[in-house]
């Protein structure tokens, strides 16, 4: 059995929030671990998340969670004081802006969230642009470390192109602009509805309008009860607002 639904960029990032905490390795680094949940729009969900499961009334709002974001020309955002990057020590979650340095003590088992600016589907490849092509900014500190690296990361952003091929062409000493860190570990709403529901997704059709923008038409296979599963997933969080600072 098929059936087809819309989602949102928003509701996209919040069922991926939702889904990506089921990963067993995730769930054995929050309660026997450390997860570090590096800022920014779609990890601001993953937080909150967390914060919630955790029992803790605490939540950050996407204007104090972020680094480096994309604005339409002319838009005025609201000055804000970052929090800091969650890190989620054996359930006790806590706020650092000494990322680097949490970063150098995590194991194998641990995990990083870490936000992508493009994803290739086909490959499981994140990019990530870096203005700091010497250190690979954030990307490169979460890199560099043991823990699992995960880049949840919305289809809205996907590429056609080998990311690997990209990053050779744009981290090069005659390019001006950003640079672009690659790996794999994407996590998208692909992922999601196959963790929530059981489903395989493709993707069909994008676009919308009105808030809508970058959103996407999917078709999901699976059994009624997993489709059942699917409808009920995408009507929790069909009405999730888009993101304004």
């Amino acid at each position: 059995m098929t059936s087809q639904f819309y989602l949102t960029p928003s509701a996209g990032k919040r069922l991926i929030a939702k889904a990506v905490l089921l990963l067993p390795e995730v769930q054995t680094a929050l309660t026997e671990g450390t997860v570090v949940v590096i800022m920014g729009t779609t990890n601001a969900y993953i937080a909150n998340e967390i914060l919630s499961r955790a029992g803790s009334s605490d939540r950050v709002a996407f204007k104090e969670f972020h680094r480096g974001i994309l604005l339409p020309a002319g838009y005025e955002r609201k000055p804000a004081t970052m929090r800091g990057d969650l890190v989620v020590e054996k359930g006790t979650p806590s706020f650092t802006l000494e990322l680097e340095a949490v970063c150098a003590k995590l194991k194998e088992s641990d995990v990083i969230f870490k936000g992508a600016n493009a994803v290739n589907l086909e490959l499981n490849q994140a990019g990530v642009l870096i203005g700091a092509r010497e250190t690979f900014g954030t990307a490169g500190i979460a890199l560099r470390s043991k823990a699992r690296v995960i880049f949840p990361v919305g289809v809205e952003k996907r590429m056609s192109c080998d990311l690997k091929e990209l990053e050779a062409e744009l981290n090069t000493p005659e390019n001006k602009g950003l640079g672009l860190r690659c790996a794999e570990g994407a996590f998208t709403e692909l992922d999601a509805v196959r963790l929530l529901c059981g489903v395989k997704a493709k993707l069909i059709a994008g676009g919308g309008v009105c808030g809508a923008e970058g959103g996407c038409y999917f078709m999901a296979e699976g059994s009624e009860e997993q489709l059942s599963k699917l409808s009920e997933a995408v009507k929790e969080v069909s009405a999730e607002p888009a993101i304004m600072l």
